[in-house]
């Protein structure tokens, strides 16, 4: 079936000029049959420099490619075009194409794992191998294409008309956080946000807070590589109810506290639509693998929150540097695939704590540019209370926006209230 599927297409082809660039958006390797590889190559060459693919050419260019070797004649050329039933069913023949070299592709995952259990391979690469080769196989790769730049304008112009018919509306996706929702324009579905810190300046808080409020109306998956899905949670609980986390922990509920955890408990069953997956040491392949079976679960995934980078799985053939640029490239498609914002959170080097004032630059994200290369603004929380503990205590966080690619740097302060996980903006901060 699949035989014949080339066989038809090439035809179609070859009887009709206006087919031929249809023929070359399908990847050679849905061409299962090595001599229809050939050809595909030899019309891919032909058109490339703007030269006709009749079967004249077309001979020509298969013996100067191939010489004495080439057993691809006018004959065999005829033969395909005889054969085509019909031209109009072009994208039927694409179909079946399409599902023999998928088809091709679980034969070989197979063989694969027959092989791997042979080898005795670790169990837990054994599962990875296959979580990466079934989301492979449930994802068509070859849907996007080199598109005229008219098809991207229409896309602009609907945009700017939505937005000046939605004047207070944003592209992204809305936090509340006024100041800093209109600062960045929200969290826009494809691009990457990272929030860096070293340990105690409420990384995980703050990123929680953000995936508390988007999950009001998107679903927003959290893989929580370092701290439990229960640790989390206690803080969800402890933000919603406006209860101290350090009774929660140790369930030291006075009064009316116990009704308020219930409240809270059923206000973010039923407000939002939160999962965390608590997972550690994750590859990005297995993060791609859950995302997408959340996708065909639920129907769409809104946020990607990862916490963090650095625990994710790394390549062990590669040194750390290139190993963190692996996965931040990763993450940084991973956002465009799924068609989400992707909030990813970074540990700083030690490098910040060296100097009087222990503000983070971006300079001080670890080991590698990629991640700042990648993100589209970098957020840094900064709590002057944490270094200037004989100090007068504040409980502000400074917000230091340090990259945005679109629009301006700044600082953002915010109230804070650790215990309860809880940030409030402050609109006129004056810095003491």
């Amino acid at each position: 079936m699949n035989l014949e599927a080339e066989q038809h297409i090439l035809g179609c082809a070859l009887l009709d000029k206006n087919i031929v660039p249809k023929l070359l958006e399908i990847p050679e390797d849905w061409f299962l049959h090595n001599d229809h590889k050939i050809i595909v190559r030899s019309i891919s060459s032909l058109a490339s420099r703007s030269l006709s693919c009749d079967m004249f050419s077309l001979v020509d260019e298969l013996d100067k490619v191939n010489g004495a070797n080439n057993n691809i004649g006018m004959q065999y050329l005829n033969d395909l075009v005889e054969q085509v039933p019909s031209l109009k069913h072009f994208d039927s023949y694409k179909r079946v194409l399409f599902e023999g070299y998928k088809k091709s592709n679980i034969s070989q995952v197979v063989k694969n794992l027959t092989n791997q259990i042979k080898e005795n391979t670790p169990l837990q690469d054994m599962i990875s191998y296959m979580q990466s080769s079934v989301m492979d196989l449930l994802t068509d790769h070859n849907e996007s294409k080199p598109e005229p730049i008219e098809h991207y304008m229409k896309k602009l112009v609907d945009e700017l008309a939505w937005q000046n018919e939605n004047p207070d509306a944003m592209m992204g996706k809305q936090t509340g956080y006024k100041q800093l929702d209109e600062t960045i324009n929200g969290f826009e579905a494809g691009k990457v946000y990272v929030i860096g810190g070293r340990p105690g300046m409420g990384k995980t808080q703050f990123a929680l807070n953000l995936g508390l409020r988007i999950s009001k109306n998107d679903d927003t998956v959290i893989f929580s590589l370092e701290m439990t899905g229960m640790g989390l949670t206690r803080r969800a609980l402890s933000n919603v109810g406006n209860l101290d986390g350090r009774k929660i922990n140790g369930a030291k509920l006075e009064g009316d506290e116990w009704t308020q955890v219930l409240q809270a408990a059923a206000v973010i069953k039923d407000q939002n639509k939160i999962f965390i997956d608590e997972t550690p040491n994750l590859s990005t392949a297995q993060i791609r693998a859950r995302l997408k079976a959340h996708e065909l679960k639920y129907g769409n995934v809104g946020c990607i929150i990862v916490d963090h980078i650095g625990l994710i799985k790394k390549n062990p053939k590669k040194n750390e540097r290139e190993a963190l640029s692996q996965i931040s490239h990763e993450l940084q498609a991973m956002s465009k695939e799924f068609k989400a914002p992707l909030i990813e959170l970074v540990q700083l080097n030690r490098g910040v704590e060296s100097g009087d004032d222990k503000r983070p630059e971006l300079r001080h994200i670890k080991e590698t540019s990629a991640i700042e290369e990648d993100a589209r603004v970098i957020m840094f929380p900064y709590r002057d209370d944490y270094y200037n503990k004989d100090g007068m205590k504040t409980n502000v966080t400074e917000l230091i926006i340090a990259k945005n690619s679109d629009g301006e740097t700044k600082s953002i302060y915010f109230q804070d209230d650790m215990a309860k996980a809880q940030y409030t903006p402050i609109d006129n901060y004056i810095k003491p």
